[in-house]
């Protein structure tokens, strides 16, 4: 486990002077704390060694969308200054998304459909391989049933911290777990997902099958697809580094759930 919020961590803040999110024990999956991440244009991660995922690696954490399955969070991987990607989870649109942020901006790489429910707690991992092949998976809320997964390739990035960006109601997320598996596939990692024609939680798991159809498309000549934000501000690409500040929120601000 690389983050518990148990403990306070340094952050890097990019789009904002200040991070739209707290440490709250109402966020918790896994402990006392967890991470209140509300809406805002800000993104935050961690870049600090112990942060670290390199292509190779697996990493997932728990994801609770509070209130409403509105709007979207991203967990972002391979964070630095210079941009990240992202798994996306998108209930405003019905999807699962793979994202490209170079400088924090949103280029979707593969998106498959996909339905959410308000204050059920969802699993996201990321299979990251060294080839640059990328499966985002969702877990459901016992962590290991496969509710659908989307499927990339991105050779830009290699290596980053994580982080977090949140629209719409409060997600609230905890516990991220980093595991060196030393992936190398080439095409995507796909297991398959509930029985064909199944439901859960009201999603498809006919929809693995747009996640195969997704990595078949980055063999087709390439197109522009997605929101792609070009000539982002510089501002939102000069990350303030902030010390407690997720602390000093929480310490300012009654936010009762």
């Amino acid at each position: 486990m690389i983050e518990s919020f148990e403990a306070s961590s340094l952050w890097n803040i990019v789009g904002a002077r200040s991070p739209t999110a707290l440490r709250a024990s109402y966020a918790g999956h896994n402990g006392s704390l967890g991470l209140d991440d509300y809406n805002g244009n800000d993104w935050i991660y961690r870049s600090d060694s112990a942060a670290q995922i390199h292509a190779g690696d697996t990493v997932s954490v728990w994801l609770r969308l509070f209130g409403s399955a509105d709007g979207r969070a991203y967990f972002s991987f391979g964070a630095t200054s210079a941009g990240a990607l992202s798994l996306v989870v998108a209930p405003n649109s019905n999807q699962l998304v793979l994202q490209s942020n170079a400088n924090y901006g949103f280029s979707d790489l593969a998106a498959v459909s996909q339905t959410y429910a308000a204050n059920h707690w969802y699993r996201l991992e990321v299979n990251w391989s060294t080839t640059g092949a990328i499966v985002g998976k969702l877990y459901d809320s016992d962590g290991v049933t496969l509710m659908n997964q989307v499927a990339a390739t991105a050779t830009n990035v290699t290596a980053g911290g994580f982080g977090f960006r949140a629209t719409g109601n409060d997600k609230f997320w905890d516990t991220v777990t980093l595991t060196h598996a030393g992936n190398s596939f080439v095409g995507p990692a796909l297991r398959a997902a509930a029985p064909a024609n199944a439901t859960v939680n009201g999603a498809s798991s006919k929809n693995i099958l747009s996640g195969l159809e997704a990595w078949l498309a980055q063999f087709q000549p390439p197109k522009t697809t997605g929101r792609t934000v070009s000539n982002t501000p510089a501002s939102l690409a000069k990350p303030q580094t902030h010390t407690d500040l997720l602390d000093l929120l929480s310490s300012l601000t009654s936010r009762k759930k």
